[in-house]
């Protein structure tokens, strides 16, 4: 890499005892030195101070260098400097650490990751905690004229898309005007008012004083049931994985804790498989009520209505779930219930986190993961060591690690599935 260049004034010679060798002007290394200069025994070892153009040869630079003995005495060994050849700077190349071609820009890509989902957690975190009432409405943005035409716009039924994306426009610019037209249309009897009051409430989780409740609670359910049913095929094929993956590992449990012997292997198969498929479909509806539909919520409901929403059903659903499983597998009704609240608040409280912040699909998978692994494992050492009621029962206590993890790790796989494929294909991606 060759050196920076250096600006300086022509005359200045102080400037050259750190300039780089490729950067000092041949008129300036010929300048003549006063004639009344003293000798100086410090250019001996900085011999580009001052030089007489008489003595001044440019092939010196080519070669070794010796230090010149003092005058009126003998060279002393210490005074003899080794001889060395100067290179040109551009071929001094910086000293590299060991591996350092592989260490830093994995680093910095690193870095760079990490920086980028910093910012989005603060952004999710901003728009989650931040209530709808600080949100400050301009009342004029344009000029009337203006924000006039814009809620015209929104109220125009001869194009769909063109009306949608004024009211859009209206809830970015936050013109308290051109929602208070629309609301006058609305008590007026005109439909598509609503409809209008309904996009600019998605855009921006808000309306202004002045708009009527009715239009108010319409708003509100209207953007809710479209939230919660567009896109229906991602829905139907998250609750797919999620089934069959709590499927496998109910089934694979269950099979392997009967009997071995031939006798039973029809029993074996036939309440593994059934067993697993009720309890598959059990564990899906957790992961579409407590996970899918709070995580199309957010942003538009505030951040405790989506964690409520995840915690309520999710606490009804694996609680369900448990309690179905110990009578249908184990064979007795639950009469202590708090193990089988603790799972359910296990459950519902790792995806309903998840879906809040949106995590990324591998760390959405531990969190769950986690979160449903503790209550279970508590609850089974309390009842290997206090005879206690727990949830789900082992034959030795190891098996809370051999059989419990790969159980919940089928579990948040198939639940978050589409997530985990996300990231594999983003890191392939990176690969290349």
């Amino acid at each position: 890499m060759s050196e920076p260049k250096i600006s300086r004034p022509d005359n200045d010679l102080d400037d050259m005892e750190t300039a780089p060798l490729s950067e000092i002007d041949a008129h300036l290394l010929s300048k003549p030195t006063p004639d009344d200069a003293e000798e100086d025994d410090a250019l001996r070892t900085a011999p580009l101070l001052a030089f007489d153009s008489a003595t001044f040869d440019s092939d010196a630079f080519a070669m070794p260098i010796i230090a010149p003995s003092k005058p009126h005495s003998q060279p002393a060994a210490e005074d003899i400097i080794p001889a060395r050849t100067l290179a040109p700077p551009s071929a001094i190349a910086p000293e590299t650490p060991p591996h350092a071609e592989l260490t830093e820009p994995a680093l910095s890509q690193r870095a760079a990751a990490l920086a980028h989902w910093l910012a989005r957690a603060r952004r999710q975190l901003t728009i989650q905690f931040s209530p709808s009432r600080d949100v400050r409405w301009m009342p004029v943005v344009y000029s009337p004229d203006i924000d006039k035409l814009l809620a015209d716009m929104a109220l125009d039924d001869g194009d769909e898309e063109v009306a949608d994306r004024a009211a859009r426009s209206i809830g970015r610019i936050r013109s308290q005007a051109a929602v208070l037209a629309i609301a006058d249309k609305q008590r007026q009897g005109d439909l598509r008012a609503l409809r209008a009051l309904a996009i600019i409430r998605d855009e921006v989780a808000s309306l202004p004083a002045g708009v009527s409740s009715q239009a108010r609670l319409y708003a509100w359910l209207a953007n809710t049931l479209r939230r919660l049913g567009e896109n229906s095929p991602r829905s139907m094929w998250r609750f797919i994985f999620a089934a069959l993956g709590a499927a496998l590992a109910f089934g694979a449990y269950t099979w392997g804790n009967l009997p071995g012997f031939s006798i039973f292997e029809p029993d074996r198969w036939s309440m593994g498989v059934s067993i697993g498929l009720t309890m598959g479909v059990l564990m899906g509806f957790r992961t579409l009520l407590a996970g899918e539909l709070p995580a199309r919520l957010r942003g538009f409901f505030p951040w405790w209505g989506v964690l409520g929403w995840a915690l309520i059903a999710g606490v009804l659903v694996v609680g369900f779930t448990w309690a179905a499983f110990a009578w249908l597998f184990l064979k007795y009704p639950v009469e202590e219930w708090t193990p089988i609240l603790a799972a359910g608040l296990g459950g519902a409280l790792g995806i309903g986190l998840a879906s809040l912040f949106r995590l990324p699909g591998w760390l959405s998978a531990l969190v769950d993961g986690v979160s449903i692994w503790l209550p279970l494992y508590f609850a089974w050492e309390n009842n290997w060591n206090a005879g206690e009621a727990g949830v789900i029962y082992f034959r030795q206590f190891e098996g809370v690690f051999n059989e419990l993890i790969p159980m919940v790790a089928l579990m948040v796989i198939g639940a978050w599935a589409s997530a985990l494929w996300r990231d594999l294909n983003a890191l392939r991606t990176r690969a290349l």
